[in-house]
């Protein structure tokens, strides 16, 4: 098994979850796209160096990386539709 980071994994409910991978790895110049199709195109055109895919977190590892007290990544989840601005800021009961 080749070994992409050196050091300790990361502790805790992080551990398996890929974009802690990821944000372990200190890459910069990194560009974001949801189609593989994409990230696949950039690599076979030079464009880019590398691809990453990466699976969604499940509702079991976030709802540990919550109970943890943790915080998720940065652009680790995804939910869509997306919530209307505002509608979790609102009082139910007015």
């Amino acid at each position: 098994m080749t070994t992409l980071v050196e050091g300790e994994p990361e502790p805790g409910p992080l551990a398996g979850l890929d974009t802690a991978v990821i944000d372990r790895l200190s890459l910069t110049g990194v560009r974001f796209t949801p189609s593989i199709a994409e990230a696949e195109h950039e690599v076979a055109s030079g464009r880019a160096e590398a691809a990453f895919l990466v699976r969604p977190p499940t509702i079991d590892q976030i709802e540990a990386v919550a109970l943890a007290g943790e915080k998720m990544p940065e652009k680790s989840t995804y939910f869509f539709p997306k919530l209307t601005s505002g509608l979790l800021f609102s009082p139910f009961d007015e």
